[in-house]
């Protein structure tokens, strides 16, 4: 039976996804995130979120958010869940900084994000002076494990994941990964890998689960 390594653990219909298509499956953490401690008085018109660990934070401190832009269908779904408007939804954060220099450009933005944050959305920001304060709501703790068993194939979800994983372990198999910038990440590491054309867990799952059937 071939057996993948998810270095992010799975809910219960994520698992079964997984173990009905007969393959085996180990699913660990290999990162965290620890809050920061911030302030923000005022109602946000506009917040900007590239991920549901910003928004939960932002939530727990009870602020009220009238319209969000967002990176990943997760974030979407979370955000309108809460009733909070969504305005863009975009696949990474490369796009959603595209879509809203293009469309939003005379509008101002409160960007709710990691202290360890990629440069991407901030930049094409600044390059196109959009109006935008940055808070750093949470940090991404690295949880490293070393793994003792083959694999043939492990599954990554964000470029922090695959600098933890690669602390203690090296890649003998396939890599699938969730996105353009967990690649970038991983290919630090290996060529031998393969992107989610759908950036979602589930996308990866399948991915991984059409490429063994494959063989």
């Amino acid at each position: 039976m071939k057996t993948i390594l998810s270095t992010k653990k799975l809910s219960e219909a994520q698992q079964q996804l997984v173990l009905n298509s007969g393959l085996g499956l180990v699913h660990m953490d290999f990162i965290d995130t620890a809050p920061l401690n911030f302030e923000y008085d005022d109602t946000v018109s506009n917040a900007i979120f590239t991920s549901k660990n910003g928004v939960l934070a932002v939530l727990k401190e009870g602020i009220q958010i009238n319209n969000a832009f967002c990176v990943g269908f997760r974030t979407k779904e979370l955000l309108e869940k809460k009733g909070i408007t969504v305005s863009l939804a975009e696949k990474n954060g490369a796009t959603l900084g595209k879509s809203i220099t293009n469309r939003y450009k005379k509008t101002s933005f409160v960007y709710f994000c990691a202290e360890d944050r990629l440069d991407i959305l901030p930049n094409i920001l600044n390059e196109e002076g959009i109006n935008f304060k940055e808070i750093l709501v949470y940090r991404t703790v690295s949880t490293p494990k070393k793994v003792y068993s083959e694999f043939d194939g492990v599954l990554f979800f964000s470029p922090s994941g695959v600098n933890s994983f690669f602390k203690l372990n090296e890649l003998n198999s396939h890599a699938f990964c969730i996105g353009n910038t967990t690649a970038s990440a991983l290919k630090k590491h290996t060529t031998n890998y393969t992107v989610a054309k759908t950036p979602s867990i589930e996308n990866v799952l399948v991915t991984a689960i059409n490429y063994f059937k494959a063989l």
